[in-house]
């Protein structure tokens, strides 16, 4: 049997495999999407945020100089801070003591106004390295409840003191003769004029130290070891060396009061 040659092919809607092809198409659009046509397509979870990224700028500053400053006077030195002022090369505070500074009566210094001088001393010399900012010079005013200046601390002593007593040479007479006597030259010691320079021991004058009643050790009021000394071992003394150590406490090794 020969071949036709040159006859149509036929076209594809009439192929035997095509009308089911379409039916098996057909019923995979209709049953097997049907799930994805009625839910929402979820969006991915954003990543979480932790505290840190949700806290605000100023929950992640740490305390500030004037919050550092008024903390450590008040605990360490009972002193309470009034006003604080900072500037490009020094800070400028202003304490007040409780029993102190609100008293009715500011005509008389009170009974333990050396351990104020003291406190007054040992807080200035420490606060600039408390503040971590040793350029800078701090000098601590204390104030009374009428805002006047009571003491002022600079530069490791007291600069002004509301209550300081300013000795007066003593008069002298047109008509008094001068002493010539020198029956005295040459002598070691004379213990009856405390002014005489040939005796170093009636000469020694009181200071102001700092005690640490657990080490039993003083120092000077601008040592550091001062700002070390916990709150109930600190104390104060207003005497001589020889009194201090007198009284069971060393010198300290690295003032050398």
């Amino acid at each position: 049997m020969r071949r036709r040659s040159g006859g149509t092919k036929k076209p594809i809607t009439k192929r035997i495999w095509f009308w089911p092809v379409v039916a098996l198409v057909a019923a995979g659009a209709i049953f097997g999407g049907g799930d994805d046509k009625g839910e929402p397509k979820q969006e991915p979870a954003p990543p979480a945020r932790s505290i840190s990224d949700t806290s605000s700028p100023e929950e992640n500053k740490g305390p500030t100089a004037e919050e550092i400053a008024q903390d450590y006077l008040s605990k360490q030195f009972e002193l309470d801070v009034t006003d604080f002022k900072e500037s490009s090369s020094k800070f400028e505070i202003t304490v007040s003591v409780d029993g102190v500074s609100d008293r009715n009566d500011q005509t008389e210094a009170p009974e333990d106004w050396q351990s104020v001088q003291l406190c007054m001393i040992s807080a200035q010399a420490r606060m600039s390295e408390k503040l971590e900012a040793p350029a800078k010079e701090t000098t601590l005013y204390l104030r009374d409840s009428n805002d006047d200046l009571m003491l002022l601390a600079q530069g490791g002593k007291i600069t002004f003191d509301k209550y300081e007593k300013k000795e007066e040479p003593p008069a002298t007479s047109d008509t008094q003769e001068p002493n010539t006597d020198n029956s005295s030259a040459g002598k070691v010691g004379n213990g009856d004029n405390f002014n005489t320079y040939d005796n170093p021991s009636q000469q020694e004058t009181t200071k102001n130290y700092v005690l640490n009643t657990n080490t039993m050790k003083f120092h000077r009021p601008s040592c550091n070891s001062v700002a070390k000394i916990a709150p109930e071992n600190y104390s104060t003394y207003n005497g001589t060396r020889d009194g201090a150590i007198s009284k069971g406490y060393d010198p300290c090794g690295k003032c050398n009061p």
